[in-house]
């Protein structure tokens, strides 16, 4: 975590290390404290936080984790050989297992609850990237892998790529 203090009054310094401390009494955190001499209008101060949680590592083992899977999802596409509709009905299938699976789990069995939480934009997301899973089996069916990989990959907004 690190925060900057914005501070109209220098004097306050004292006074802001001794809440500092009361806050953050076993870890402080990094801080700068910079003078603004009325910046900010009638405020007396501005603080902006930026907090980190120590994470980084388990978000690098998955990030690898899906790039090598979906680097192989060429490779394996063409391995299966039944109709591009049935392959979609099984991954479907079993994706969709996967993630109940993975919420059942994250919220303690409130499956349906959190379904309905999502909303309208959730339907929205989800309808979006089954168009997308359609369109990219079909595609690796119908064209070479390479082809696709190259038209898929500069698209970061995809909505296969969307957050959950």
């Amino acid at each position: 975590m690190k925060c900057n203090v914005y501070c109209s009054n220098p004097s306050y310094f004292a006074a802001i290390n001794a809440v500092y401390a009361e806050y953050f009494a076993a870890y402080k955190p990094a801080r700068i404290f910079i003078g603004t001499a009325g910046w900010f209008g009638p405020f007396d101060m501005e603080i902006d936080c930026v907090a980190w949680q120590g994470r980084a590592l388990l978000g690098t083992v998955l990030l690898t984790a899906s790039a090598a899977a979906y680097s192989t999802a060429g490779f394996f596409t063409r391995l299966i050989h039944v109709d591009a509709w049935t392959l979609l009905f099984c991954g479907g299938l079993f994706g969709g297992s996967f993630l109940a699976a993975v919420v059942v789990f994250q919220e303690r069995g409130r499956l349906w609850q959190s379904i309905r939480a999502m909303g309208w934009e959730g339907v929205v997301v989800a309808i979006c990237s089954a168009v997308a899973t359609v369109c990219f089996l079909n595609a690796m069916r119908l064209t070479a892998v390479a082809d696709v990989m190259v038209i898929d990959a500069p698209f970061p907004s995809s909505p296969r790529r969307w957050p959950g």
